[in-house]
């Protein structure tokens, strides 16, 4: 009866994070970060005003602003089995509970009046609910301002390689498939990729951001961070901090690309693609890595297409050699292909995932010793159920198959490229994981 009830779902609350924004404008907080907790909410009105982003100004100053909050978190119930059960800090439980995805946005709204030609804009702060020591914070925080000719975003934001583009990503159930909250309680192979964001991109860090009018479907955008480890009010840092003596490599001089089309074709026929890609600098690692990194090149191609409460996308992401220790020959960064189908119908939606990877870990140029390759395969089913606006239910099941060419030559790659001891790493890895939640939202 103890191992029944073990692995039954515990319904608790979950807000999604959904992103207050000027009516019509581009938002920095797109589906590829609201994977886990994709429940629709409207928001709060706090300040008691309706016309906050009126559409029609009828005086020189306009109708704002005023604030409106949203957010959310949600609760898991894991329960999962693997082969490296207690690798690295240990993972052999077998079950887990969590309130993940957790966050609540500030958001300040207004409008301009005819004087400014209706331009519309906001600040918005979005807060983490992640109670783990040391990790509540802000997350974003930025200005943007909707016109016409444009939108301009300023401040700490995820950058058009984010929000601009298009996947299974957009439309999975659960808490997400194939690139889930399962990898909450997996321990990752060292050296396998398992992403759906290009290798190199500045997450929330600062930077600016300009995206075009949609024109017969098409629209384009561009970010810019000139520091990949900078957020608020930190100082300038052009040298990476190894932390606890491992080296993680980021980028300057960002710059980030995107375009995508999204149109209805004909009746019922929904068509979306995107590219996005970004170049930049590997900021200096030679005092911790001999040689240094490589600089930032890598894109992602995507699409989805809608018929009848039937969505079939996918996604091609190609790290090139972005941030790869210069020491190595004939690597990559890694290369990941995945593909989604989901059905929703009323209160009902589905989806199932396939995601493949595949990278080289190459050989060091000085030694000859080969480091081998890495692969990734995951299978993953979902299943939501709404029960009101803002509140569902999800159930998701993934197996997935991680593999290195040996433990040794993992552990040897790691400790050369990034100096984390050989405790820190993980060889072949395979197994499934159960995940059962509820998620609202306002």
């Amino acid at each position: 009866m103890s191992k029944l009830l073990t692995n039954v779902s515990v319904v608790a609350l979950s807000l999604v994070v959904v992103a207050p924004q000027v009516q019509g404008a581009v938002s920095a907080q797109g589906e590829r970060e609201q994977k886990t907790t994709n429940v629709e909410g409207a928001g709060i009105n706090v300040s008691g005003r309706n016309d906050i982003v009126a559409t029609d100004a009828s005086n020189a100053e306009g109708t704002g602003p005023g604030l409106e909050i949203s957010g959310g978190t949600s609760f898991n119930t894991y329960v999962f089995k693997q082969r490296q059960r207690e690798a690295g800090a240990g993972y052999g439980r077998g079950t887990h509970f969590a309130a993940d995805d957790s966050r609540i946005n500030f958001e300040v709204l207004g409008k301009a009046g005819p004087r400014l030609d209706g331009l519309e804009y906001s600040f918005l702060i979005g807060l983490t609910g992640n109670t783990e020591a040391g990790k509540t914070s802000v997350e974003e925080n930025r200005l943007k301002f909707k016109h016409r000719y444009g939108t301009l975003i300023m401040g700490d934001h995820r950058g058009v390689t984010d929000f601009m583009a298009v996947g299974a990503f957009t439309f999975h159930a659960g808490t997400g498939n194939v690139l889930g909250n399962h990898g909450n309680v997996i321990v990752p192979t060292t050296g396998v990729v398992v992403r759906d964001d290009p290798a190199g991109h500045a997450k929330n860090e600062t930077k600016v951001t300009y995206v075009t009018p949609r024109f017969g479907g098409v629209q384009a955008g561009y970010s810019f961070t000139p520091d990949g480890n900078h957020a608020g009010e930190a100082k300038v840092a052009t040298k990476v901090v190894a932390t606890a003596g491992v080296v993680k490599p980021s980028s300057q001089n960002l710059h980030e690309f995107g375009v995508n089309f999204k149109k209805e074709a004909m009746e019922g026929l929904g068509i979306q693609l995107s590219a996005t890609g970004l170049f930049g600098e590997a900021k200096n690692t030679e005092r911790f890595i001999a040689q240094g990194h490589r600089d930032t090149a890598s894109f992602a191609l995507g699409f989805v297409m809608t018929y009848a409460g039937f969505s079939l996308g996918g996604e091609y992401l190609n790290n090139g050699r972005s941030l790869e220790w210069k020491c190595l020959q004939d690597s990559d960064a890694g290369r990941v292909y995945n593909l989604g189908l989901g059905y929703a119908q009323g209160r009902h939606a589905v989806t199932l995932g396939y995601l493949y990877s595949k990278r080289k870990l190459g050989k060091n140029r000085d030694t000859g010793y080969d480091y081998g390759n890495t692969t990734a395969k995951i299978g993953a089913l979902s299943y939501d159920y709404k029960v009101a606006k803002g509140l569902k239910v999800y159930a998701e099941g993934v197996a997935f198959n991680y593999k290195t060419s040996s433990f040794n030559q993992a552990m040897a790659w790691n400790t050369a490229t990034t100096g984390a001891p050989a405790s820190a790493s993980t060889g072949s890895n395979n197994g499934h994981a159960l995940m059962f939640g509820t998620a609202i939202s306002f």
